[in-house]
């Protein structure tokens, strides 16, 4: 990947954002690929992220999304495994996204995240896989930062 990768992708102008990736060093991610997670700075408006990497969910990872998040934008919708993933975690990329595309566009995204996953785990390209832990993959809501109270109007 050359450098700047992963924040020019999470700059994607797009709905959804699918990322493959590495995080390091481990339960408490410092970054992403060749990037480190402070040094993000692209402004993340998709409404839902699917980060396709070890500790995708870490705290640390959502803290670095939020910052990234527009105040005003309701949150992202993050679907992220919790812990380290194998090999062949990239197998759900296909049914999933499959199932987010042709899946119902009415609900909040958190839903059709949820929806799409489920759907994708009774496929049967899933069918050899059942042995995974698919439950670590949960959604997730991401919301922008907070405005600090020095920046709120007094009434």
């Amino acid at each position: 990947m050359p450098p700047g990768a992963a924040d020019r992708a999470l700059g994607a102008d797009a709905d959804v954002l699918y990322i493959c990736a590495h995080s390091y060093p481990g339960p408490d991610p410092e970054g992403l690929l060749d990037t480190d997670l402070a040094s993000l700075n692209s402004t993340l408006t998709a409404k839902a992220l699917i980060l396709d990497t070890c500790w995708g969910a870490a705290p640390t990872v959502r803290r670095a999304l939020a910052a990234l998040r527009p105040v005003h934008l309701p949150p992202l919708a993050l679907l992220a495994c919790a812990g380290p993933v194998r090999f062949d975690h990239h197998v759900l990329a296909g049914p999933l996204l499959e199932a987010l595309l042709t899946g119902p566009r009415t609900d909040p995204w958190h839903q059709r995240l949820a929806a799409a996953k489920a759907t994708a785990l009774t496929t049967a390209e899933m069918a050899a896989h059942t042995r995974r832990d698919w439950a670590r993959w949960q959604i997730h809501s991401v919301p922008g930062p907070r405005i600090p109270r020095s920046s709120r109007r007094c009434r």
